[in-house]
């Protein structure tokens, strides 16, 4: 299994061949390990490669399914000086971003297989609270339309379950795979959650894997590749929002954003809906994360807008007033 995967395009010819489809289609499974270079991007105006980059993502969406958005390293990957220069910075930095990414492979595979860890042990977390609430829900009469209705809207149970155990919806598992499973189980018959368990779960989640990140990697890097690749560390005092958290919504910025420049509610409106929070919770959102009063959000407020976002769609309404803790460092 390859760390990481690089598949490259140019940024004057972003057709995908059938030859080259079935390449990326044979690949299923191993989504997050993708990355993508647009490469002779100095061949091209920042209008024209806004538009190019645009192209490239709805082009990938109809051939890889994943529900986050690729790394694109934009640039020219060459050592030939650039023929436009409107976005040189821009390019440099892109190509440092690979670089340091590649350098970083070896640690970063061990990273991957805790994070995956990580990400199994939430998911069976919120498995054992769906298995417990839908028990909990069957009465003693017309269990079977009970336990057809619940099926049916467990969606809307997700954010229930949430809101009561404070877990992330994106925490449990498919709905379509309760979908396919429950209709041939009893409901009265699944185990019940108990307190020891829960606790058990919550060492597992908050002592021993951070335990066995420290095992496992025991040298020191540079403090920011440390807490870039720590999945547990995002949790200082510094800035509450977690870091694999931070780095997703970075992605996703410079897929919005690839020039970085702050953009403004018209430009966001549809990113921010996408999480399913209240609209009037997006509304004191906006205001709390527009730290800079500009009417527009630069990346850190952007990253704070979508933790607050996510969080009230799980249940947890925006603080009246930003705690200390939720200011990002760069303020």
């Amino acid at each position: 299994m390859s760390d990481t995967i690089l598949l490259l395009f140019d940024a004057h010819k972003l057709d995908i061949s059938d030859e080259f489809r079935d390449s990326i289609l044979a690949l299923k499974g191993n989504d997050e390990e993708i990355k993508i270079i647009l490469n002779k991007a100095d061949q091209i105006t920042t209008q024209q490669l806004v538009r190019v980059y645009g192209s490239l993502m709805w082009s990938l969406g109809k051939v890889i399914n994943t529900p986050e958005v690729m790394r694109v390293y934009i640039g020219s990957f060459w050592d030939k000086p650039y023929k436009n220069t409107e976005n040189e910075k821009l390019f440099r930095a892109e190509q440092q971003d690979l670089l340091d990414d590649l350098n970083l492979l070896p640690r970063n595979a061990t990273i991957r297989k805790v994070n995956e860890l990580v990400k199994r042990a939430r998911t069976l977390r919120a498995h054992m609270y769906v298995i417990d609430h839908v028990k909990k829900q069957m009465p003693t009469f017309g269990r079977e339309k009970k336990q057809l209705q619940l099926t049916q809207s467990l969606a809307e149970e997700y954010v229930e379950i949430g809101r009561l155990n404070k877990i992330p919806v994106g925490d449990f598992p498919s709905v379509s795979y309760y979908e396919k499973v429950f209709p041939t189980k009893d409901f009265t018959k699944f185990p019940s959650t108990t307190e020891k368990l829960n606790a058990l779960m919550d060492e597992i989640l908050m002592r021993d894997l951070p335990n066995f990140m420290t095992m496992i990697s025991p040298e020191k890097s540079s403090d920011e590749h440390e807490e870039i690749n720590n999945p547990f560390g995002g949790m200082d005092a510094e800035w509450v929002i977690p870091v694999d958290f931070r780095e997703k919504m970075r992605i996703l910025w410079n897929t919005l954003s690839p020039t970085g420049e702050p953009l403004g509610g018209g430009q966001l409106k549809n990113t921010m809906l996408d999480t399913k929070a209240p609209q009037e919770h997006l509304k004191k959102i906006w205001a709390l994360s527009d730290i800079s009063k500009t009417a527009k959000l630069d990346e850190d407020e952007f990253i704070l807008a979508m933790y607050l976002a996510y969080e009230a769609a799980a249940g947890t309404p925006p603080p009246s007033s930003l705690p200390e803790n939720y200011i990002p460092p760069s303020k």
